[in-house]
């Protein structure tokens, strides 16, 4: 049997004129135009003039035009940001990522993006996206174990982006059409999350603790702008498939679209609203139809001066969290709390949270004051010269630091330390506990390690003095660390400002920046923060396959008007083009093969080609490339742990290779993985960061 041929999808027009003019009760879609967009206060966002935006007129969802997209999903038609809508712009965008729909392990391949209906009518306002399902081929083979069955590439699909008239919510509808008689069926339909390290995931059972089991919603949380819940359909939960790189993969279960039909598939329902998870919560009671109640408050230090570093959080009558908030440089703060007993809480980064502090339902005030802290100043000079310097300081309470409860979400810096600071003009203040703690002032491989046993007391002002030794000559050598990632990698919490101080204050010179699949240069944040004198960097980019390994290239320059500030393609294609793509870069460009046994093939490139190094043959030749100069032989890690890849390293020298080793600390998470260590040092005549601005990969 045969089907009659299925309708085309509805098509429809660039939508309302100025969309952001809403009247009330009513909402609007159509083009944004470059004074409308908000600022991109993280240099993060991919949205552009003539993007589409879906409002209420008080908040706000942009989708992306056709066109080759930035990041991992090539296709337009996409959610590319959120914001509140405030005097006729978009502002408090939140730190938006990427999100994939999928059927399966396919997504549309959007080749239009209309509005179907602008909201002019008092109806829904509509965005459609058109385009052929294709296969998610960035992930390579990572979920084609996961997801088994048949090729539906060419199947008429569609994305809806729908707002009703008013609302803060946004449905989200996939349309897939089957012309052939047989049923197409999808094991899971997938939702993929780019986003934990830069809005991270809050549920309602669990808080800011990743869920291990099915949950209804999974929330989105940016503490200074606009935030969103994503909710699963009506009698239908996100359960996790899979975690990878700060990726999240949640699924929905199986679907089945009939035969000679089209099927429209309910994905999930998105709600706006902010700042962070406390103006989250408003609208999601809005949402709902909840009433919430204001609570009001200062937080003040013990001597009555306002606490504006505090953040302060909420628990339910049960014990669940329920939000977060930040307080204003007046130490004040307001949030909605159910209708309900509930608990607040006060954090400051290196104190026990103060609380719980009891807030009973007739209650809608509260003011908290912390303990009385100590302010630990600690000044750092070379002990020959008497001159500042940049370090490390670290802070541990004898005994380990005060524990913070998982779910609040604030960032631990581990280990039983309470502060861990960089600072680059070798001055800082910290606040800390009462009590006693061992300070740690360091400057890397080529300083002596200084510490000091200190008892604070509450109120007090303590001074440290700390003066460093250099106690290995490395004159005319500088370091390198090849492959250091920040926020703008899925995987990687850290801003550029953060690592550039860390990796100065540990005595690194040269930094290459290697974010997955974007080209960016730490050197314009150098400059910008007045610390050329002491560290150069180099623009590149991590070549992340997830097919055949993983790859650092450098230097690149950063050029916004091509994907992905002109990164390398890989999607579809064997390593020797690929490799040789690199090499024809007008930067001349190095190409070092990143931790070449780690992960399977999803991360080690020796893994993928099937390199014996014990015949010095490969399994695949056509993944081969004999033209590679440079191995990432030590990954965050010593001689012992990379056994394997400095075996590698000697097969490769012993057949005659001319293959140079290099060792990188890969870092993600600072407080865990800090810049340079391992580092690779060279012997380049100077001691002068701006001397290598002539410096060339050859």
């Amino acid at each position: 049997p045969s089907c009659d041929a299925l309708p085309d999808f509805e098509a429809g027009d660039d939508g309302a004129a100025d969309p952001l003019a809403v009247p009330a009760g009513q909402s609007r879609a159509g083009r944004i135009t470059a004074a409308q967009l908000p600022e991109d206060r993280l240099g993060l966002a991919v949205w552009a003039e003539d993007d589409f935006v879906l409002t209420n007129g008080e908040v706000a969802l942009l989708i992306e035009d056709t066109g080759l997209s930035d990041m991992y999903d090539r296709h337009g038609g996409r959610p590319v940001g959120i914001a509140r809508v405030e005097d006729g712009r978009l502002v408090e965008a939140g730190d938006f990522n990427e999100i994939l729909f999928g059927f399966g392990a396919f997504l549309v391949e959007t080749e239009s993006v209309t509005v179907l209906n602008d909201g002019s009518d008092g109806e829904a306002a509509v965005i459609r996206a058109i385009g052929p399902l294709g296969r998610l081929e960035f992930a390579g083979d990572l979920l084609e174990d996961l997801l088994p069955g048949e090729d539906y590439s060419g199947l008429p699909g569609a994305m809806d982006y729908v707002m009703q008239p008013g609302s803060n919510a946004i449905e989200i509808v996939m349309h897939v059409g089957q012309p052939s008689p047989r049923g197409a069926r999808a094991p899971f339909m997938v939702h993929a999350f780019f986003q934990h390290y830069r809005m991270p995931l809050w549920t309602e059972d669990g808080g800011f603790v990743r869920p291990d089991a099915a949950v209804p919603m999974a929330a989105f949380v940016d503490d200074a702008g606009t935030s969103y819940a994503y909710l699963a359909p009506e009698g239908v939960e996100l359960a996790p498939l899979l975690e990878q790189s700060g990726v999240m993969v949640f699924n929905t279960g199986r679907q089945i679209v009939e035969g000679c039909s089209v099927a429209a598939i309910p994905m999930a329902t998105m709600v706006l609203g902010g700042p962070g998870l406390s103006g989250l919560q408003t609208a999601l009671a809005d949402h709902r139809g909840e009433t919430l109640r204001p609570v009001t408050g200062v937080v003040r230090h013990a001597d009555g001066s306002p606490a504006p570093e505090a953040r302060v959080h909420v628990r339910r009558a049960d014990g669940r969290h329920f939000a977060r908030t930040l307080v204003g440089a007046d130490g004040a703060f307001s949030v909605d709390v159910p209708e309900e007993d509930v608990q607040l809480f006060a954090h400051v980064l290196g104190a026990a949270p103060l609380g719980p502090v009891e807030v009973a339902t007739a209650d809608d005030a509260v003011d908290l004051t912390l303990p009385a802290l100590a302010t630990l100043r600690v000044e750092v000079t070379d002990v020959a010269t008497g001159e500042s310097i940049p370090a490390r300081v670290q802070v541990a309470p004898v005994g380990g630091a005060h524990a913070v409860p998982a779910d609040f979400g604030e960032r631990d810096p581990r280990n039983g330390r309470a502060h861990v600071a960089f600072s680059t003009d070798g001055a800082v203040e910290l606040a800390v506990a009462a009590g006693e703690h061992d300070v740690y002032v360091s400057r890397g491989f080529e300083w002596e390690l200084f510490s000091q046993r200190v008892t604070a007391t509450g109120g007090e002002t303590l001074v440290v003095g700390a003066t460093l030794e250099r106690v290995v000559d490395t004159t005319g050598v500088m370091c390198a660390d090849y492959h250091i990632h920040t926020h703008r990698s899925p995987d990687s919490p850290d801003s550029p400002r953060l690592k550039l101080a860390g990796l100065i204050a540990d005595g690194l010179e040269i930094a290459v920046r290697a974010d997955h699949e974007w080209v960016n240069d730490f050197q314009p944040v150098i400059e910008d923060m007045g610390l050329a004198d002491h560290a150069f960097g180099i623009g590149g980019e991590e070549l992340t396959t997830f097919a055949w390994g993983h790859f650092g290239v450098f230097p690149l320059v950063e050029d916004r008007a091509q994907q992905s500030g002109s990164a390398i393609p890989w999607i579809g294609r064997l390593p020797p083009a690929v490799f040789a793509d690199v090499r024809a870069r007008p930067e001349e460009p190095a190409l070092i093969i990143h931790h070449p046994r780690s992960g399977g093939t999803f991360g080690g490139y020796f893994n993928a080609a099937g390199f014996d190094r014990d015949t010095g043959t490969v399994a695949r030749a056509d993944h081969w490339d004999e033209d590679f100069s440079l191995v990432e032989v030590f990954n965050d890690d010593s001689f012992e742990q990379a056994a394997d890849e400095v075996a590698d390293w000697f097969a490769l020298l012993s057949s005659g290779r001319r293959v140079f080793a290099v060792g990188s600390s890969d870092s993600h998470d600072i407080y865990g993985s800090p810049v340079g260590y391992p580092r690779t040092c060279l012997d380049l005549g100077t001691d002068d960061p701006r001397a290598t601005r002539t410096w060339s990969a050859t």
